[in-house]
């Protein structure tokens, strides 16, 4: 979306940001959003190259279904809802002491790579993309691998080329045994977990898998690969099975504040209005009451009324599903909404 953010010399308003209005065939709108959203996001990611410029996460607004003959269709926008009440964690003397204690008595050479560990683990909680929080924890457990084939022995080299009359290994590359201990030793979890971590790992980097599928998998691997690295660090450090249990809490990740997601059907609609630009509908939101709310447990809720208003079409419409979604919220945040349309 264009915004103003100043002018030129010449005096000519500077616009900043891009709105992309896209067409395709799909057997639904669920499914067209779907495909064109890797399909601008592979566009943007060109752009950042030719010009060589930063570039934010492709954000979907609106959609309709712009099938010629159809006298109701379907059209949904997303909204990205603030959120007054931002997650917090109290800081707490107990967590921080014993990790502190241990690491002052760590040679200089495994303090150095064990922060460089512990930096990426909190790359990690900032990140909002799935695939960049994938790879910033797995860049920590590489890190963290060296620290834990040293202390429990583990082979460090593996060849890689073979003398074919000697048998003389004439090439050796490093193990990722570090690793795989830290999933099957001390996660406990299965050949089959960690067998999927190095696939999607290796599909993402060399770009040969497809990247929906890729997604999918980061998603539900990411919880064991937090949970690893973080008990890597603490047996690197020698904090005790007790201690670790006082520290493992769920990780409190950079909070995005949700986003509604508004599918409805327009009455007689012709495709004619929208391809002459006649009709342009979109919903806009208004907030009706806002409440907010802290509970004795600490367990902070805040409580929305929205109002929607349909722009831009001459008719009347009604509301299919209404929806809130994001990442988990925080243990200590709950929110409700409440959706109200209002016909024009």
């Amino acid at each position: 979306m264009h915004s103003d953010i100043g002018k030129d010399e010449r005096g000519v308003p500077i616009k900043f940001g891009i709105y992309l209005d896209v067409s395709c065939k799909a057997e639904d709108i669920d499914s067209a959003i779907n495909s064109t959203q890797e399909m601008v996001d592979s566009l943007v990611s060109l752009l950042s190259l030719s010009h060589q410029t930063w570039a934010t996460p492709v954000r979907f607004i609106s959609g309709i279904d712009a099938t010629m003959g159809l006298r109701d269709r379907e059209f949904v926008q997303h909204f990205s809802l603030t959120v007054n009440m931002m997650p917090s964690r109290k800081y707490r003397n107990e967590a921080l002491s014993p990790i502190w204690d241990k690491l002052m008595k760590l040679q200089n050479d495994s303090m150095v790579r064990l922060m460089r560990t512990i930096r990426w683990y909190r790359k990690a909680m900032l990140e909002t993309d799935t695939l960049d929080q994938f790879m910033n924890l797995w860049t920590g457990l590489e890190a963290l691998n060296g620290l834990i084939k040293d202390k429990y022995g583990l082979p460090k080299d593996k060849p890689i080329r073979v003398c074919p009359k000697c048998k003389t290994p004439m090439a050796m590359e490093p193990t990722l045994a570090g690793i795989e201990y830290l999933f099957l030793n001390m996660l406990k979890s299965s050949s089959k977990t960690w067998s999927s971590v190095r696939v999607t790992r290796i599909g993402l980097i060399h770009g040969y898998k497809d990247l929906s599928k890729i997604l999918e998998k980061a998603q539900e691997l990411i919880p064991d690969m937090q949970r690893a690295l973080l008990l890597g660090i603490f047996d690197v450090l020698d904090i005790s099975g007790e201690v670790q249990k006082g520290l493992m809490r769920e990780p409190l990740m950079e909070f995005m504040p949700p986003t509604m997601k508004v599918k409805a059907l327009l009455h007689q609609l012709p495709y004619e209005k929208l391809a002459n630009g006649s009709a342009n509908p979109h919903l806009v939101l208004g907030i009706i009451s806002d409440t907010t709310k802290v509970e004795q447990d600490g367990l902070r809720t805040e409580t929305r009324n929205i109002g929607l208003r349909m722009e831009g079409y001459q008719g009347t419409w009604a509301p299919i599903i209404s929806e809130v979604y994001g990442k988990r919220l925080p243990e200590d945040l709950k929110m409700k909404f409440t959706i109200r349309p209002q016909q024009s």
